[in-house]
C-alpha cells in the first residue's frame, strides 16, 4: 500500500510522516493541501474529487462492466483485468483512495475548530464511502489506523467483519450529528448535493442500507436489527425518496478535473466501449425504453446470412458486441466484422454530434454512486427475503419506474419508435404487466429484482460488480474456453481484486499476513488471488460463485460471424448467453 502514514495535530497542522517506502507520487498528490484552514469547505473539493482523480470511471467500464455483462469485450480475456485474473485495476483504486483520507481528516479537523459540526458529518460520510468501497473490493484492509488521527509506522490489515461495523456506527453517528444539527454547508464546494445537508443524511442512511444487505448473509442479526431500525424511524434515519436525493458526482466542465470522464477519454476509447451483446438483447426483448439511451444505433448493419444481425423490430437498428471473449485483441476487436456493427455506449453517458465529437454537453454527464431505484430494488428483496416488512412488490415496481425517470426514459418519442416501430408499449404500466417482469408473472421474484437492479445499475460504479458477487444474479455467463485459465478460475465470478503490487514492497508484513489468513484459503498467486473469498461471501448463505458456461465460437472451427459454419453453431450456442430463454 501506499503507506498509511500521517499524523494531524490538535493545532490542524497535517504532517505526513515521512516513512521509507512513500513513493514520490503519494507525497507530490496534489489532493494534500500545502497550507490549511479552519474553512472546511476549502478541502472539500480534493475530498470528493480524490477517489476519481485517477479515472475510475474507466476501471468501471473497462474492467467491472465486462465482468458484469453489460460492456462488450474488444480485449482479450487474457488481460490482467478480466474474468480470470483480476488485479488492482492498473492502480486506479486503492492507491487513489488511501491518499484521499487526509483531506478528509482536514474537513474534519478544520469543522471541529470552527465549530461547524455538520462538516464532521460530511467527512464522516464521505470516509465511509471510500472505505466501504475499499473493503468491499479488497476484503481485509488497513482501516483503524488509516481513519485515526494517529501516527502509524506499521500496517496491520484488518478483518472486514470489524471494518463493516465500525462504518456503520459511522454513518449512524453522522446522521445523528445532522438530525441535530441540520445546517446546510458551501453549495459551491459540494459537488454531490450543493449543500444540501439533508440530502448528505439520506445518502448515509441508504448507505447504510446496501451495507446490511452486502452483510446480511455473513452477519444476519446485526444487519437486520440494523435495516429494521432505519425504517422504523424514518424522520431520525431518513432515507432516498425520490431521484432527487441520488448520490452523483456532479460536473460542471470548468476545467479538465471537473468534466466528466466521458467527456476527457479519446475518442478510441469510446469507439472501444461498447455495449454488451447480452445487456442490448435483453432491452430489446422487455422493449425497454433505456435502449436509445444506453446505447447509440450501430453504423452499419450485415445483409450476408452468416454474420450477426440487429434483433430489434424498429428501423434504427442496435446490437451489442459479445463479452467475455478468450481469443487475441484483434479477433476480439473484429467480433462479427468490427467495431462499427456493434452499438457503443450511448448519448445520454457520451453526447457526440453529427461529425461524431464529443459535444460540450457530455463535459456534465454525472456519475451515480447510489440511487433511489437501488435502494427501492434492495428494499424489495429485504422484504422477499422475510428481513422487513412491508410490500415487496411496492418497492419493486418502485424501482423500475424510477428507473426511467432517472435517465429521462420514455415510452414515446423519436427515440423509442426507431427502436420498435409499433411493437413497443405504451407505458410503464403496459411494461410492468408483460410476463418477464410483471410481479406476478410466475417467475422468481429474486431473479426479477436482480434483474432489473442489473440493467438500472448500468454506469454504477463500483456497485452492480458487488451486488451481481453478493448474488449471482441474473444468470450471467462466462466462456467455456475460460476455464483453460489459471486452473479454471476464469469460469468463477471474481471474489476480490488483488492487493496492488506495491503492498507487497511497502507493507510486507501486513500484506502477508492478510493473504495468508484474511480469506477463506490462504492467496499464494495468480492462481487463486481472486478465488479467495472475503467474510461479506464466506459463508454457506453465500451463492457460490460458478458461472454458468456458454460455448465460445472458434475461429479454427469456422464458428465466427461470416464464416460458412456459423450459423450451425449459432442456432446451437448463441442464446446460451441469454438466461431469459431458458427459464
Amino acid at each position: 500500500m501506499y503507506r498509511i502514514c500521517f499524523i494531524i495535530s490538535i493545532c490542524l497542522c497535517v504532517l505526513l510522516a515521512g516513512c521509507d517506502t512513500w513513493s514520490d507520487d503519494f507525497n507530490d498528490n496534489k489532493n494534500i493541501p500545502k497550507v490549511l484552514s479552519n474553512d472546511p469547505s476549502s478541502f472539500m473539493g480534493a475530498v470528493l474529487n480524490g477517489p476519481f482523480r485517477d479515472n475510475s470511471e474507466w476501471v468501471a467500464l473497462q474492467s467491472v462492466q465486462p465482468v458484469v455483462g453489460t460492456i462488450g469485450r474488444t480485449r482479450s480475456l487474457s488481460q490482467g483485468g478480466r474474468h480470470r485474473a483480476w488485479h488492482d485495476f492498473d492502480g486506479k483504486v486503492w492507491p487513489v483512495c488511501y491518499p484521499t483520507l487526509p483531506n478528509v481528516k482536514n474537513v474534519r479537523n478544520a469543522a471541529i475548530a470552527s465549530e461547524l459540526l455538520q462538516y464532521i458529518a460530511v467527512a464522516d460520510i464521505w470516509e465511509s464511502w471510500i472505505m466501504f468501497t475499499l473493503t468491499t473490493f479488497y476484503g481485509d484492509i488497513p482501516y483503524f489506523a488509516a481513519v485515526e488521527d494517529t501516527l502509524v509506522f506499521t500496517v496491520d490489515y484488518d478483518r472486514q467483519s470489524e471494518i463493516y461495523p465500525a462504518i456503520l456506527e459511522k454513518l449512524r453517528n453522522a446522521s445523528e450529528i445532522i438530525a441535530a444539527n441540520p445546517v446546510d454547508i458551501d453549495a459551491n464546494s459540494d459537488y454531490l448535493y450543493a449543500g444540501n445537508i439533508r440530502k448528505w443524511q439520506k445518502f448515509a442512511n441508504t448507505l447504510r442500507v446496501r451495507m446490511c444487505m452486502h452483510m446480511y448473509n455473513a452477519a444476519p442479526d446485526q444487519a437486520k436489527g440494523i435495516l429494521n431500525e432505519i425504517l422504523a424511524n424514518p424522520q431520525r434515519y431518513p432515507i432516498f425518496e425520490s431521484n432527487d436525493d441520488n448520490c452523483a458526482m456532479h460536473y460542471d466542465g470548468s476545467s479538465e478535473d471537473r468534466s466528466s470522464e466521458f467527456y476527457r477519454s479519446s475518442s478510441t476509447w469510446s469507439e472501444n466501449c461498447l455495449v454488451s451483446n447480452v445487456l442490448i438483447e435483453r432491452l430489446v426483448s422487455l422493449r425497454d425504453p433505456r435502449l436509445p439511451l444506453y446505447a447509440y444505433p450501430v453504423k452499419k448493419v450485415h445483409t450476408e446470412d452468416h454474420y450477426i444481425k440487429p434483433s430489434n423490430p424498429g428501423p434504427i437498428k442496435y446490437l451489442g458486441h459479445i463479452y467475455g471473449l478468450t481469443v487475441s485483441d484483434a479477433d476480439a476487436t473484429a467480433w462479427n466484422g468490427g467495431l462499427e456493427y456493434s452499438s457503443a455506449v450511448g448519448p445520454w453517458f457520451r453526447h457526440l454530434d453529427a461529425d461524431g465529437n464529443r459535444t460540450e454537453e457530455t463535459k456534465k454527464t454525472p456519475l451515480f454512486l447510489v440511487t433511489y431505484p437501488e435502494l427501492s430494488f434492495l428494499l424489495a428483496e429485504a422484504v422477499q427475503r422475510g428481513i422487513v416488512a412491508g410490500d415487496a412488490k411496492a418497492y419493486y415496481e418502485t424501482g423500475v419506474k424510477a428507473a426511467f425517470e432517472q435517465y429521462g426514459a420514455t415510452f414515446s418519442g423519436e427515440g423509442y419508435a426507431g427502436a420498435y416501430a409499433d411493437q413497443g408499449w405504451n407505458s410503464d404500466v403496459e411494461y410492468l404487466q408483460q410476463p418477464q417482469v410483471n410481479w406476478d408473472g410466475g417467475r422468481d421474484k429474486l431473479t426479477l429484482i436482480a434483474e432489473q437492479k442489473w440493467i438500472a445499475l448500468f454506469n454504477v460504479p463500483f456497485e452492480n460488480y458487488f451486488d451481481h458477487r453478493r448474488t449471482m444474479l441474473p444468470l450471467l455467463s462466462c466462456s467455456n474456453l475460460a476455464a483453460t485459465y489459471n486452473d479454471g478460475s476464469g469460469t468463477k465470478f471474481p471474489a476480490r481484486a488483488d492487493y496492488p503490487a506495491s503492498e507487497e514492497q511497502s507493507n510486507a508484513e501486513g500484506w502477508a499476513k492478510a493473504r495468508a489468513t484474511g480469506f477463506d484459503i490462504p492467496v499464494t498467486g495468480d492462481n487463486n488471488r481472486t478465488l479467495a473469498k472475503m467474510w461479506l461471501i464466506n459463508n454457506p448463505a453465500s451463492p457460490d460463485l460458478q458461472m454458468p458456461v456458454f460455448r465460445e465460437p472458434l475461429r479454427a472451427q469456422d464458428e465466427y460471424p461470416g464464416d460458412e459454419n456459423f450459423n450451425a453453431w449459432y442456432q446451437a450456442h448463441w442464446k446460451e448467453l441469454y438466461w431469459w430463454e431458458y427459464e
